[in-house]
């Protein structure tokens, strides 16, 4: 049995609202959570704020637009008392986890590097569109078995520029968020997980094992706004991972910025990586340059041998072991055997998108909810 996780979370009085749904669904997630509402009357503010910091695993230190005219808030003296508490502790655990909960420009003596911490794995941004995601990342840093939760984003059906071949005019559909995951391979296939964590993408996948676990989640499909899951095709791949760019790479800028978007040779320590830890590109698709490549629907017929199913299919994206300029550019394309895996080929859904979803433009679809627990 796992021991229950103890946070500390901190807080501005101005944002109260947002942070008791944050405290919600922690509680909801089997959390102990302490905050200032715990507080009774006569107690010694600094003398139960010290007690309680030293009690907890974690220290949520929620930033927002307030702190910047308050440079004397509690949450500055919280968060010193918490940084000297762990030294003095000793403590090895990744503890501080500070999440984003509104538009922040610049605050004064912040103790943290906030331009930094903005664009860092460790920062969650909880406003807005980034809600679910910040909540997910949250409950990872601090529940090793929690699975993040398998997301699609709708593409808008506009006409692709920039590609390899030719242009094509493209139909609105439903594309996943992050390459499918170990935990969502085996909720689908209804099986135990053999190790690993369940938030890294799953790999050693053939092609032709895609498509049964997609005839499996077809079948057992209870969300009416989306229909027919599938892999995407290339061209379709193609268009969501420029997101309306037209260099090599679906962000702009060049190769000097991909460690910021994708795991690949010169950032990954040689494996994979959690799904969702980078930046996403314009349109909200994570770890398309890298990680793991993904297998799309695109087929040939080649002859076949003992060694060969005499279907090939095409990959795209970088991996953990590509190379910039060789693996990880947008058009880069492979051909590989139906029947072969590798440790770092995996893949992500895609679907049609039903007619009254069409006007809607980059909104989450969650498919978490049509695919069942391992008995």
């Amino acid at each position: 049995m796992t021991m229950e996780s103890k946070v500390f979370l901190s807080y501005s009085r101005e944002k109260r609202g947002i942070i008791q749904r944050l405290k919600d669904i922690l509680e909801e997630n089997d959390i102990t959570v302490w905050w200032d509402h715990n507080l009774g009357v006569g107690d010694k503010w600094m003398e139960v704020i010290a007690e309680n910091i030293s009690a907890n695993d974690y220290f949520i230190l929620c930033i927002s637009s307030d702190l910047e005219k308050k440079p004397d808030s509690y949450v500055f003296e919280e968060l010193k008392q918490a940084t000297d508490n762990k030294k003095k502790a000793n403590v090895e655990v990744d503890w501080l986890i500070p999440v984003v909960i509104d538009y922040v420009h610049q605050i004064p003596d912040f103790p943290i590097d906030l331009e930094h911490n903005l664009n860092n794995i460790h920062c969650q941004l909880l406003f807005d569109e980034h809600w679910n995601d910040g909540i997910d990342k949250i409950l990872t840093r601090i529940l090793p078995d929690f699975t993040i939760r398998p997301r699609m984003i709708l593409v808008p059906p506009l006409r692709p520029v920039g590609f390899s071949e030719k242009e094509i005019k493209m139909k609105p559909f439903l594309l996943g968020k992050y390459p499918v995951t170990i935990g969502e391979w085996y909720k689908v296939k209804n099986e135990r997980p053999i190790g690993g964590d369940p938030n890294r993408p799953v790999t050693m996948v053939t092609w032709e094992e895609v498509q049964d676990f997609l005839h499996i989640l077809n079948k057992t499909n209870s969300n009416k706004s989306i229909q027919n899951y599938r892999l995407p095709t290339e061209a379709e791949w193609e268009y969501a991972c420029r997101a309306g760019t037209s260099g090599k790479y679906g962000f702009q800028g060049g190769a000097e910025l991909l460690e910021e978007y994708a795991w690949y040779i010169e950032n990954s320590g040689g494996k994979t990586h959690r799904v969702g830890e980078l930046r996403p590109n314009g349109w909200g698709f994570y770890d398309m340059h890298g990680n793991v490549c993904e297998w799309v629907q695109d087929t040939k017929m080649v002859e076949r041998t003992s060694t060969h199913s005499g279907i090939e299919a095409i990959t795209k994206g970088g991996s953990f072991d590509g190379y910039a300029e060789e693996h990880c550019r947008v058009e880069k394309r492979t051909w590989l055997t139906s029947i072969h895996r590798y440790n770092n080929l995996g893949f992500r859904i895609a679907c049609d998108a039903k007619k009254d979803l069409s006007f809607v433009i980059n909104s989450d679809h969650s498919w978490y909810h049509t695919i069942s627990e391992p008995q």
